[in-house]
């Protein structure tokens, strides 16, 4: 089920045309919504899209322990921090927003939507994995 808020489209709803191929359908909703300022949520079994600045009440606290990738040095979460931050949906880490990374003492403090956090551990899990193959290429900046 995919529910869009009428708020978020008031004026014209967009016309998008986006071809793809063998790209996850989260992708691809991703993309679609960011050519029109959109975001998405999901919860309870249905795909909510609206603007970004009306999902800011949808943002969680989490702290992930990160000393097994970083140390436990006051600074050493600060890097990996910023990459989160750089590879991560870098348009939606702002103060503005709600959303904010932040480390120190092997820990990452994430205030983000649940759907972010979701990338962030499987990015965490990528980095602890036996290969150590995280994506370390930069997302596109939002447009």
């Amino acid at each position: 089920t995919v529910i869009v808020d009428p708020q978020a489209v008031v004026d014209n709803p967009p016309s998008i045309s986006l071809r793809v191929t063998d790209m996850q359908a989260k992708l691809a909703l991703g993309w679609i919504l960011r050519l029109v300022n959109l975001e998405y949520h999901v919860r309870d079994q249905a795909v909510f899209v609206t603007r970004t600045e009306l999902l800011n009440n949808l943002n969680e606290w989490k702290i992930y322990n990160v000393r097994d990738l970083t140390g436990p040095g006051a600074n050493d979460a600060d890097a990996l921090a910023d990459m989160i931050r750089n590879r991560i949906r870098p348009y939606i880490w702002d103060a503005a927003l709600g959303t904010s990374v932040s480390g120190g003492f092997g820990l990452l403090i994430v205030v983000n939507r649940p759907e972010i956090h979701a990338l962030v551990h499987e990015f965490l899990a990528k980095l602890r994995a036996p290969d150590g193959k995280a994506n370390t290429e930069k997302a596109p900046a939002k447009q």
